[in-house]
């Protein structure tokens, strides 16, 4: 009897004792992308940086697959592939940021020490369009050059195109920013009709894209609107504009009138006169970040406070809102001609606030 107990238990023994060495070496892939054994190293698409998107400037782009030994690149649509741990059979070996001048599309994969390769990434559009896309009653060249040459018939002022008038200058594809004349002034007879007009209110955020306009505006005397019923955002904002430097005139020559109790006729100067163009202000800069179109910030005020010191001949319009619209970004680019940063329009950077700029704009500042 005890020798069969000794057998049994011998027999069980021998049995957990092949269990625990089969469990000790139990190796095999331990999650997807994972290789095999405790020491894996993850085997992943390379990471794009910045991501894939619509940009109004040049991009650089970097590439990065952490535990990788190189990385193989195509920007023709065609599948990247690894030959070995460190050559590529189909793309081109990334050895630094990708330069993206137009719209591209890249795909990417990751080589490894064990002469395998991680997944092949999605394509990653980068789509490069200018800030401003379309005019009306003209056109915008493709990116890089957005070129705005306007109509037979029409002047560009600021991003859009207006039907040229006696009171302004320039032909097609002019820049503006010249002097202005403001238009006669026949201000209201003290005898009021029975619905008095009402003065359109102006927004002073220079990029609204909506103008509201008095039902009696085209009666007001001395005001012609270049469209008498806007529908585009681009004819509202004409109209905004002529109103608006039409408001200037009627103030200037309100103030200059000697007679303030009876409106009388007011002498209206030729050129309005240019304001005293007021110290820096200790207060701004220094500018450490890139501002461009459409942000709205405290910066974007202090740049505005900038450019209003630097006179009228780079921000006429002279408006501190705190927002970078068209007014902002012609009056940077009239800076950036100033002093040589770039040449036209045209020209990559035009009205961006990047290194160049700011390292200008601190100097003149002190900083």
């Amino acid at each position: 009897m005890i020798k069969k107990y000794l057998i049994l238990i011998t027999a069980i023994l021998t049995i957990f004792s092949f269990g625990f060495v089969s469990a000790s070496e139990v190796t095999g892939n331990f999650g997807t992308q994972l290789e095999t054994g405790i020491t894996g190293v993850l085997k992943s698409a390379p990471v794009f940086s910045p991501d894939a998107g619509t940009y109004n400037e040049n991009q650089s782009v970097t590439l990065s697959a952490p535990g990788s030994t190189s990385i193989c690149y195509t920007v023709n649509g065609d599948t990247p592939a690894c030959s070995g741990y460190n050559a590529c059979s189909t793309g081109t070996k990334y050895t630094g940021a990708i330069s993206v001048e137009s719209t591209t599309s890249i795909k990417a994969i990751a080589c490894y020490a064990d002469d395998t390769a991680g997944p092949v990434s999605t394509s990653q559009t980068y789509t490069l369009v200018c800030a401003i896309s379309s005019v009306a009653n003209g056109t915008v060249s493709a990116y890089p050059g957005c070129v705005i040459t306007c109509n037979s018939g029409y002047t560009k002022s600021g991003n859009t195109c207006v039907a040229s008038s006696s009171g302004s200058s320039g032909g097609s594809g002019s820049s503006g920013g010249g002097s202005y004349t403001p238009p006669p002034v026949t201000p209201p007879t003290t005898t009021p009709p029975s619905a008095a007009p009402t003065t359109p209110e102006v927004n002073n955020d220079d990029t609204d894209s909506t103008t509201p306009t008095s039902p009696s505006a085209a009666s007001i005397p001395g005001l012609n609107l270049p469209y008498a019923n806007p529908t585009t955002p681009a004819e509202i904002k004409a109209n905004r504009e002529v109103l608006l430097k039409y408001l200037v005139a009627l103030i200037l020559s309100l103030s200059s009138s000697s007679t303030p109790t009876t409106p009388t006729t007011p002498a209206v100067p030729s050129t309005p006169t240019t304001p005293t163009i007021p110290t820096t202000p200790s207060t701004i800069g220094p500018f450490n970040e890139t501002l461009s179109f459409g942000m709205r910030n405290d910066e974007v005020r202090q740049l505005q406070e900038f450019l209003v010191s630097q006179g009228s001949d780079i921000y006429p319009e002279g408006l501190v809102t705190g927002y970078f619209g068209d007014m902002t970004l012609q009056a940077v680019g009239r800076f950036q001609i100033a002093n040589g940063i770039v040449n036209s329009a045209s020209d990559s950077g035009y009205g961006v606030v990047g290194p160049r700029t700011r390292a200008k704009i601190n100097s003149i500042l002190g900083y």
